[in-house]
């Protein structure tokens, strides 16, 4: 048996839960965890896609593309999604460049289907955000307040192309808490369009990520010039961050903290028993309708087939 044969195909049927058939290149990349001291290259998995009579069977390669064996059809569905993730990433461009002068802002992340480009018409635009330490509820406020205010909320009537700012964490506690192949695949793909020098922190707080993608840590970039904000704006945000940095500071973020809570508390959604809300100082994470445990449990059956 080739020793390529699992990896290759838990991280094929991965993205099939997606309906993302994946490149080559893209294989080798997200590759699982496999036992070799050896990594191996793109084409030691082409080879393996090719001779392994149990992956001829359970997967097919077209063009370059792998996917599971009957899914062929998502190749072309994959492609004609580019121009909307383009669009997607336009209008996030454009967004972030203003949430990144909101004060203690430290990094914008796109996450989801976006990172890899498999938006549809109908996705919305998840947004990961890391603020400085000991104000989370200030930069959450702030930022949600510009999403309002433009017009790019993400609202249970309104979700296509609109932005959801669901996933805060501090500085001060960078680790993931949920640590599976769900949150490993998820911020890995995580596209970073504004940072101030705290990726490379995150990235090396969450080096469990490894654990289920070895090749991990690596940077994604997006179609645009990671934004930075001009020198006028850049000054502007420093003031603000000084003047809220000591005691007065610290007021308004308990009373924001206040605030933001009594509105989240009187939404009963969040008490429904798929809802995954954490609500901390370090940690603010909003999923009503949490895709985690879902994908965990369609990986697991998806896997008992297969393997």
């Amino acid at each position: 048996m080739s020793i390529l044969r699992e990896p290759i195909i838990q991280t094929v049927a991965y993205y099939d839960l997606l309906d993302y058939p994946l490149t080559l290149w893209e294989l080798w990349h997200y590759l699982a965890r496999f036992d070799s001291n050896k990594p191996p290259t793109i084409q030691d998995l082409r080879d393996a896609l090719q001779t392994d009579p149990v992956l001829k069977t359970k997967t097919e390669l077209q063009s370059d593309y792998v996917c599971l064996a009957g899914r062929s059809g998502l190749i072309q569905k994959r492609e004609s999604k580019q121009p909307e993730n383009l669009l997607h990433y336009q209008k996030s461009a454009r967004l972030i460049k203003l949430l990144c002068l909101c004060p203690f802002v430290r990094l914008l992340g796109l996450s989801g289907s976006i990172g890899i480009y498999n938006s549809t018409p109908d996705s919305d635009i998840d947004l990961f955000t890391i603020t400085a330490p000991h104000r989370i509820w200030t930069a959450r406020f702030f930022t949600v307040l510009l999403t309002k205010l433009v017009g790019l909320y993400r609202r249970p009537s309104s979700i296509g192309g609109k932005f959801c700012l669901n996933h805060f964490v501090s500085q001060a506690n960078l680790v993931i808490d949920h640590k599976n192949i769900y949150t490993a695949r998820l911020f890995s793909q995580l596209v970073v369009a504004y940072e101030s020098v705290v990726y490379r922190d995150f990235q090396q707080a969450n080096l469990w990520i490894r654990d289920y993608i070895p090749r991990y840590p690596w940077l994604n970039l997006p179609p645009f010039p990671i934004i930075k904000p001009g020198w006028f704006p850049k000054i502007v945000k420093q003031t603000v961050e000084t003047i809220l940095n000591g005691k007065l500071g610290d007021l308004v973020e308990a009373k924001l903290r206040q605030l933001q809570l009594k509105h989240i508390h009187q939404d009963p959604r969040r008490l429904e028993p798929q809802a995954q809300i954490v609500l901390t100082d370090q940690c603010l994470r909003f999923h009503l309708i949490a895709q985690e445990p879902i994908m965990l449990d369609k990986f697991q059956h998806q896997l008992a087939t297969l393997l």
